[in-house]
């Protein structure tokens, strides 16, 4: 079993068909948020030193090197987002913690 991004899926469908005799998608799960991709800080991390790291994040589409990085993550601008937002990708890490646990397969529900 495998958690795959749909786009990385299709790509590969695309180059070898008989992935997809081989291969059975159970569930597709769609982020109800502006992007896939998500960074987080930890608790330990200094207020102030992170707010300075998300200021210059939130520049980075400014330079060329920044811009690759953008490009390689298929976006185009770095947004700070708000707790609620990442309510969706913090309930999937959770179910993914949880399915982690000896034994506790059969016991979470999809």
């Amino acid at each position: 079993m495998a958690l795959v991004y749909r786009s990385g899926y299709e790509a590969a469908l695309e180059l070898n068909p008989q992935i997809g005799q081989r291969l059975q998608v159970l569930d597709a799960y769609t982020f109800k948020t502006r992007s896939p991709f998500i960074g987080l800080f930890g608790a330990h991390v200094d207020d102030t030193f992170r707010e300075v790291l998300i200021k210059i994040m939130l520049t980075v589409g400014e330079t060329p090197r920044g811009r690759q990085v953008l490009q390689l993550y298929q976006g185009n601008v770095m947004d700070r987002a708000s707790v609620s937002e990442i309510a969706p990708y913090k309930a999937l890490l959770d179910k993914r913690r949880l399915l982690k646990l000896p034994g506790s397969a059969r016991k979470v529900k999809p």
